[in-house]
């Protein structure tokens, strides 16, 4: 089972996945992939510089009951944000992926420039990169709007804009 199959037996986790959503255009190229939830992902992978609103990604979701809930990435590591930048040649374990921000309904954005990363088993597989924790919010019920955007280019490797993004989770805490 992926996370969209798992939250059924776990009514305390909402999950949106990216390629439900949509993305500005240029760069994004929704990837089938079984490994991850949904069996897709949105890979976001560009040269050229973004218009005005940069590139980005919203995905709705809904909330049943009103509280806290723990906001979980799922797509590349967020590990992969550290980056060594003293070895050369960079080390293939430590590739580097773009910073982003997250805002949920036209919110405040946060900008995700380290942030922990973990290895779930269980009820949160369908994360082949494991989950990032990105924080927790406080949501009404009814619909609501995930928004990602990428705040500019990857260090190494080819210095373009690019993070593979799955899913977002929401566990009610």
């Amino acid at each position: 089972q992926v996370l969209s199959a798992t939250s059924l037996a776990y009514p305390d986790i909402i999950v949106a996945h990216a390629a439900s959503g949509t993305y500005s255009a240029g760069g994004y190229i929704n990837n089938s992939n079984p490994a991850f939830s949904g069996g897709s992902y949105v890979n976001f992978y560009a040269q050229a510089e973004p218009g005005p609103r940069g590139y980005w990604a919203e995905v709705p979701f809904n909330v049943a009951a009103e509280g806290d809930y723990q906001v979980l990435f799922s797509g590349n590591s967020l590990a992969r944000l550290k980056v060594d930048l003293s070895t050369e040649p960079h080390q293939a374990s430590n590739p580097s992926i773009s910073p982003f921000s997250w805002a949920i309904d036209g919110g405040p954005e946060c900008r995700v420039e380290d942030a922990l990363s973990f290895r779930a088993p269980g009820r949160f597989i369908g994360a082949p990169e494991g989950l990032g924790i990105l924080g927790t919010v406080h949501l009404a019920p009814g619909p609501h709007k995930f928004t990602l955007r990428l705040t500019g280019r990857r260090l190494v490797y080819d210095n373009n804009y690019a993070l593979w993004f799955n899913a977002v989770a929401f566990v009610k805490r």
